[in-house]
């Protein structure tokens, strides 16, 4: 069975980047399950429209990195971005078969990493190519459970989450305590 609908490649031509204009997403803002936006890159509405020739991206859409040092990371287009491809991506369109997010998760699993890493080819820049990623046994259970794994996927990603923010609030509170405890030692006020 077929779970996409579409499964395109990006245009293989770095964009001209431009200071303002239409996004053009990145394999940079791709982090696994999500598309990180901190960081914007701009192309032309004519480059705009040149690297959606094939189709054009919408929300929902999945996209994953074929290439390079983040090979084989999967995340969601969010709602309202209007974007195009840039290099080193794919894009997967699902069909009534498969949720979206439990192929984006399937994708981001170890078992589709061992997967991809079986397949790379190339040396100096390692690939998967676009028919290979085709052919994947992708595993689909009824859309019910689907759901079900989505939700119990995500509540435990929260608590993950969770604890990154309390870890990273930490880390602040002892990087501040460091910088007292100096700050103190170089104005005499610590005696050994």
């Amino acid at each position: 069975m077929t779970v996409c609908d579409r499964v395109v490649d990006c245009p293989h031509s770095t964009p001209k980047w431009v200071e303002s204009g239409k996004l053009c997403l990145r394999t940079t803002n791709f982090k696994r399950g999500y598309l990180d936006l901190s960081e914007k890159n701009y192309v032309s509405n004519e480059t705009f429209d040149v690297r959606n020739k094939r189709l054009v991206p919408k929300s929902g859409d999945i996209l994953f990195s074929r290439e390079g040092a983040i090979l084989g990371i999967a995340c969601i287009i969010p709602e309202k971005i209007e974007a195009c491809l840039g290099q080193r991506m794919m894009l997967l369109r699902t069909n009534n078969s498969i949720n979206n997010k439990f192929l984006m998760y399937y994708l981001n699993s170890p078992m589709m990493n061992k997967l991809v890493r079986q397949n790379i080819g190339g040396t100096a820049s390692p690939h998967i190519n676009v028919g290979d990623i085709k052919e994947f046994l992708i595993p689909t259970p009824d859309i019910s459970s689907q759901l079900a794994i989505v939700e119990g996927i995500e509540s435990r990603l929260s608590v993950c989450d969770n604890i990154e923010k309390t870890v990273e609030f930490a880390l602040q509170g002892t990087e501040a305590m460091r910088q007292s405890i100096l700050k103190n030692a170089f104005e005499g006020r610590i005696q050994s």
